[in-house]
């Protein structure tokens, strides 16, 4: 009996000679080959084999030449018949499952296992095809061969020595007949049953192969969106470090100014105070911008006077036509003079004059206050040296007279 996953063409071989009428056992040898990757059916074949068929099973997978065969213990784990691994010499029994060694090739003599190293020069790799062909000759219509998974050619060949073999073999009484039938049919069964179970797996393995491609396209088309995210970041980025060092371009300038400002503030501030006069800056909408020490004292201005109009607060000298005053100097830009008496009787002189901006704009009005009595103490010498003038001067009138 043959059976096979995938069906391929037989290729042009030399098969071995023989009668298989004086070596056969009385039990069927099943020889099953399967490629490097054929362990999963391998397990799912003898988790579905009964262990009591009365057939021996000789595994002739191809394996890796430079590795030790874990088969053998995997598969103790998914039947109750022993699992060995061949040995030369070793004779097969009925119930057991027989694994070739990594490198070898197997023959059989009559039961006995011969085992000899794979010639390296040989270009195919023929184990299965070599088993086969010594199973037919030797156990004849008792040799059942199997492929259960592979691409290459290894054992078509030897399936096809098998059929031959079997159709040479002696008639068989009609109770061995009846009782390889059943056993073929058991046989048949459970493979059919394997192969569609082995179809499922590579269904549903198709299934997620589909599912794990669109996941990674998926994935893919992810990374490339990121990776277009990732370079418009890395843009934004370099725009935002050029507007951050233009910002502290600006900074710097700013802070600059601002020291420069201080600076004037500073400078304007100390002038102020070191000029014995009282003077008020008026802006354009004739609120106090600004004024001396000596403000304070003689117009009586305060620091919570600053930024209120100067019309509504109560000046301690008497200027009737001070808004038309202010207002004409803004106008007309020239200065406008006034004397004018404060509550205590003393007179005062009043000079208004336009309040001129760097770009000279007229923001206001710059009023200056001076005390007339001073003026004339100190206009021309001391006080006291005026004093003693107009003395010589009354004095010389007299003498006339």
């Amino acid at each position: 009996m043959t059976a096979r996953r995938h069906d391929r063409a037989p290729i042009a071989t030399a098969h071995p000679s023989g009668s298989a009428q004086t070596a056969q056992s009385g039990f069927p040898i099943v020889g099953i080959g399967a490629s490097a990757g054929g362990l999963e059916a391998f397990t799912v074949l003898f988790k579905s084999l009964l262990p009591d068929l009365g057939m021996a099973y000789v595994l002739v997978p191809h394996l890796d030449p430079q590795r030790e065969s874990a088969i053998s213990n995997i598969l103790s784990r998914t039947t109750s018949m022993p699992v060995v691994q061949i040995e030369n010499g070793m004779m097969l029994q009925p119930n057991h499952v027989y694994v070739i060694p990594p490198n070898c090739d197997l023959v059989l003599k009559g039961l006995c296992c011969h085992i000899g190293e794979r010639d390296q020069a040989r270009s195919v790799n023929a184990t299965i095809d070599i088993f086969f062909c010594s199973l037919a000759t030797e156990h004849g219509s008792n040799a059942i061969g199997i492929v259960l998974s592979g691409t290459a050619s290894d054992g078509t060949p030897g399936l096809t020595v098998i059929k031959g073999e079997g159709r040479e073999a002696e008639p068989l009484t009609e109770s061995e007949r009846a009782e390889k039938e059943k056993q073929i049919a058991q046989l048949k069964q459970e493979l059919s049953a394997t192969k569609e179970y082995l179809q499922s797996i590579i269904e549903m393995q198709e299934a997620t192969n589909e599912e794990l491609q669109s996941a990674n396209e998926e994935i893919q088309s992810g990374n490339e969106e990121l990776q277009s995210t990732n370079e418009e970041l890395q843009t934004s980025k370099e725009e935002l470090e050029s507007a951050n060092e233009e910002l502290h371009t600006v900074n710097e300038e700013m802070q600059h100014r601002n020291d420069l400002l201080t600076q004037l503030n500073n400078d304007l501030t100390n002038l102020l105070n070191s000029v014995n006069l009282a003077m008020v800056m008026v802006s354009s909408d004739l609120s106090v911008r600004r004024f001396t020490p000596q403000a304070t004292a003689i117009l009586g201005l305060g620091s919570s006077d600053i930024g209120r109009p100067i019309l509504r607060l109560k000046l301690r000298i008497d200027v009737r036509s001070l808004e038309q005053m202010m207002v004409e100097v803004i106008q007309q830009v020239q200065p406008r003079h006034s004397t004018v008496q404060d509550e205590d009787g003393r007179w005062f002189s009043l000079r208004i004059t336009p309040y001129r901006t760097l770009d000279n704009r007229i923001d206001g009005v710059v009023l200056t206050v001076v005390d007339r009595h001073a003026v004339e103490d100190g206009g021309n010498g001391s006080g006291k040296s005026a004093k003693r003038k107009k003395a010589v001067k009354k004095t010389a009138r007299r003498a006339r007279h």
